[in-house]
């Protein structure tokens, strides 16, 4: 099952009837995970990941299952509920149960099957399913470095593909002029743009 498919499934339920027990086996099994707000403060995973996080107000959400960025967004738009991430993701609608069956939450379905790899301190990042072109996305990166990388590879790679990709990369940072220059540059804290 994709995640597009899981989001058709979960779309235009009402509040309490997000997912079903069945669904979130499914999703599990399927390494998706589904996101979705409760109440005025709650951001809610099921499926490959079963947890809750406390989100007055919204705000970043903070799960390290989640090999990318999520953020819950409250009383902005049609909804009281929406999501961005940067990750791929497929959206469904959640309504409010009463009379006027307003948009409550646009939630999302996130796939998690993804290849990831880590290396001399970076990481890369694949997806597994293709893209629109083909080809699958790759993102590598280090919280140590102010650089990344993103790119589309022809094919899967593996692991010791992944380490040749991450040194070729480390090599490129290190030998550019302009990045080793880049890298060196510091800012005051009182810097701003006036």
């Amino acid at each position: 099952m994709t995640k597009e498919e899981l989001a058709e499934i979960l779309d235009e339920r009402p509040i309490g009837h997000e997912v079903t027990k069945e669904e979130e086996k499914l999703a599990a099994e399927n390494q998706l995970v589904v996101i979705y707000g409760a109440s005025d403060d709650l951001c809610e995973m099921r499926g490959a990941i079963d947890d809750e996080f406390d989100c007055f107000g919204g705000g970043d959400i903070d799960c390290k299952e989640l090999p990318g960025t999520l953020t819950a967004i409250w009383g902005e738009g049609d909804a009281d509920w929406t999501y961005e991430t940067n990750l791929p993701h497929a959206k469904f609608r959640v309504y409010d149960d009463d009379d006027d069956g307003s948009l409550y939450c646009v939630g999302i379905v996130i796939d998690l099957k993804m290849n990831r790899f880590e290396h001399r301190g970076y990481v890369l990042i694949q997806q597994s399913a293709p893209n629109n072109d083909g080809g699958f996305d790759v993102h590598i990166e280090s919280e140590d470095s102010p650089f990344s990388l993103d790119f589309s590879s022809d094919t899967l790679v593996d692991e010791e593909k992944a380490k040749g990709l991450i040194d070729d990369f480390i090599k490129f940072v290190q030998i550019n002029p302009l990045t080793r220059a880049l890298s060196e540059l510091t800012f005051d804290d009182d810097y701003n743009n006036d």
